[in-house]
């Protein structure tokens, strides 16, 4: 069996993020100058963001909004203009988007667990093997990855769709007010609410475009799906030449480690022992730097959560302490 590492065709397109020019409202100016830094790395218009891998630029972003709630616990939440705006104006609105955050946090948690289990289960089947055992690992061990692969997918389309649900569903009550603080507060707790959203669905997305298409299409085996993907075959020879940096450059480090598979699926039919061995050494590595990534981001990804958490909580004590 060979992997794929085709690219799906994602039914969902990232939002464009767009929101007024700043108020220069002083009360809410650090948190819009944070949205503005969120926004400029989702259009990755940035040297700092562009250079990165697709991973580690989604941990970029996450860290972007981490310090966004980080501002707006530290800034707007602590003034009791804010107090005073939330109490009587839209409090229920910035609510139940809080609400719905958590949960879609907690949604990109869970699936995030689920590829390091997919990775970590194929890093135990190559450690529990010896050289001569590999052909087995191609009839069982590789076919539960793919099957791990597609259980993942299926559980980020269904996060995209309950996404698009949440996005379809969410209005806003029209703001027609003179006061300027209460038109920046509410105008700001909005775009908190949008650029979030367009956050875990570009979360979602990266990670649904680096685990491939294996869902769409029936498994093919050995030989029949090495006609399919030639490329394959040749990073084989490149990998012979010690250049496989080189054809993997700019891809999803899960497209990269199924290319080392996919060489270590044809090697263990055509090469030498050795061979053999190096190419599970580079699945090894590969399936090790995906790890790392993924374990990068939900460490970023549970201060999001903590932050929304904190977020909500303080909405909750200003509702009551109005009550």
């Amino acid at each position: 069996m060979v992997i794929s590492s085709l690219k799906p065709k994602t039914p969902f397109h990232s939002r464009s993020i767009s929101f007024p020019p700043r108020s220069n409202n002083p009360l809410t100016l650090p948190v819009e100058e944070q949205l503005f830094k969120l926004k400029s790395s989702s259009s990755l218009s940035d040297e700092a963001t562009s250079t990165l891998s697709p991973l580690a630029s989604m941990c970029h972003k996450l860290s972007g909004l981490k310090d966004l709630f980080n501002c707006i616990d530290q800034n707007l939440l602590q003034s009791t203009t804010t107090h005073r705006v939330l109490a009587n104006k839209c409090v229920n609105d910035v609510l139940d988007g809080t609400l719905a955050l958590l949960d879609t946090c907690s949604n990109a948690q869970e699936v995030l667990l689920q590829v390091k289990e997919c990775i970590q289960d194929l890093q135990l089947s190559l450690r529990r093997r010896r050289t001569r055992d590999y052909g087995h690992l191609i009839d069982t061990d590789v076919e539960k990855y793919t099957n791990s692969k597609k259980k993942v997918i299926k559980a980020i389309n269904r996060c995209l769709k309950d996404l698009k649900r949440m996005e379809n569903r969410r209005s806003f009550s029209m703001l027609i007010e003179n006061d300027p603080d209460t038109v920046a507060i509410i105008s700001v707790f909005r775009e908190v609410q949008s650029i979030t959203m367009s956050t875990f669905e570009s979360l979602f997305s990266t990670l649904l475009s680096g685990l491939g298409s294996s869902s769409k299409k029936p498994a093919l085996r050995g030989w029949a799906l090495v006609s399919k993907l030639m490329h394959t075959t040749k990073c084989v020879e490149m990998n012979k030449k010690g250049d496989e940096e080189t054809t993997t450059t700019g891809m999803y480090e899960i497209e990269k480690l199924d290319v080392a598979l996919n060489t270590f699926v044809i090697s263990c039919k055509n090469s030498t022992e050795a061979m053999v061995e190096h190419s599970v050494q580079n699945v090894q590595k590969r399936s090790t730097e995906v790890e790392l990534s993924i374990e990068a981001i939900e460490v970023v990804l549970e201060l999001v959560f903590k932050g929304l958490i904190k977020t909500r909580v303080s909405l909750l004590n200003i509702l009551s302490s109005n009550n």
